[in-house]
């Protein structure tokens, strides 16, 4: 069991991490405190000092107020343990650690497992990164998908920067037969002659979905001979 004075010592480190105040404490006070009620069992103690030791702040607390020096394998195995027992952020602070370190494949292949932990724990910030991460590394739809429902997954707590990279994407959609692609548009066209030439217009310049459907000015696109003209509003 941890001493009254190490559970106070936390109480106060959890508050100046919220608050934006100071510890006003020693960092190796804090740090045996912390250290003693992790040992115990104490979650957030455990996420708190872990993130110290690799050098990341805990809320407003600078890790040098927390420990004394940065020790990046006590660290991650002590936010390993954190994220294990259920601190999800964790996951992301692991992958903020490795991802700032240049190392082998290896390093890159943990480093990947710990962002994908964190985007499974519905961590929006990491869900977002793992989805735009993802669509760089596209090389078919199939993987484009993928990241696009990472990024979905992200945007529907309302993120901005997740919606954003939904409303600019490009897949990478294999190319179509002139025939093929004449009867899709054809039959688009039927139904919405502006949309069909909205379609055209993105497939020949390699438009993204914003640009085709927010343009101000008649587009207009040649191809086979056709010529397609549709008011922009």
């Amino acid at each position: 069991m941890p001493a009254r004075l190490d559970v106070l010592v936390f109480a106060l480190t959890r508050l100046a991490a919220s608050s934006g105040g100071q510890v006003g404490l020693p960092a190796s006070s804090v740090e045996t405190s912390l250290g003693a009620v992790g040992e115990d069992g104490g979650i957030e103690a455990q996420y708190a000092l872990g993130c110290a030791y690799l050098g990341l702040a805990y809320g407003n607390v600078a890790p040098h107020d927390i420990a004394q020096s940065k020790d990046g394998r006590r660290g991650r195995a002590i936010l390993l343990r954190a994220a294990d027992a259920g601190r999800a952020d964790a996951w992301l602070r692991l992958y903020e650690a490795a991802a700032s370190c240049r190392g082998p494949v290896s390093d890159k292949e943990m480093t990947r497992f710990f962002l994908e932990q964190a985007a499974a724990a519905d961590i929006v910030e990491a869900q977002r990164t793992l989805g735009a991460l993802l669509l760089k590394e596209a090389g078919c739809l199939e993987e484009a998908e993928r990241a696009v429902r990472w990024l979905h997954q992200a945007a529907a707590p309302g993120d901005p920067e997740s919606r954003y990279l939904l409303e600019t994407l490009v897949l990478p959609l294999p190319p179509l037969a002139p025939a093929t692609e004449r009867a899709i548009i054809e039959q688009v066209r039927a139904v919405d002659e502006e949309l069909a030439a909205r379609m055209l217009v993105a497939r020949v310049y390699h438009l993204t979905r914003r640009e085709a459907m927010n343009c101000n000015s008649p587009p207009e696109a040649v191809v086979d001979g056709w010529v397609f003209r549709a008011c922009c509003r």
